[in-house]
């Protein structure tokens, strides 16, 4: 998943409008807002497809005191979920895959 990507499925599902939504109304800046969503994608991102560090997660674990941790948050979260969903679809794939292979091929039988 890449930026764009994320961004999309975000878009799509109505997270940003959300935490836009939700954030405006606490009284922060639509800007900021939309900052630390970006911010948040980039982190999600370079910890998942770049394996980095585990600095980018430093929000997961903690309790969100101020906007930027509860935005990066809710991001880390739902791009989550969407990773999850991507994952269980290329395994129930590979599973099929094992799965109709004839029996003489699961035994070794069959030479390539």
């Amino acid at each position: 998943m890449n930026y764009k990507q994320a961004y999309k499925s975000l878009y799509d599902n109505g997270t940003i409008a959300l935490i836009i939504d939700v954030e405006t109304k606490n009284n922060n800046q639509i800007m900021d807002v939309k900052v630390d969503i970006m911010d948040g994608i980039k982190q999600f991102i370079d910890f998942t497809e770049n394996n980095n560090s585990f600095e980018a997660m430093k929000y997961t674990w903690s309790t969100p005191v101020n906007l930027r941790e509860r935005v990066i948050q809710k991001i880390y979260y739902e791009l989550a979920k969407i990773k999850i969903k991507e994952l269980n679809k290329i395994l129930t794939q590979y599973n099929y895959m094992i799965n109709v292979l004839p029996e003489t091929t699961k035994r070794g039988e069959v030479q390539i």
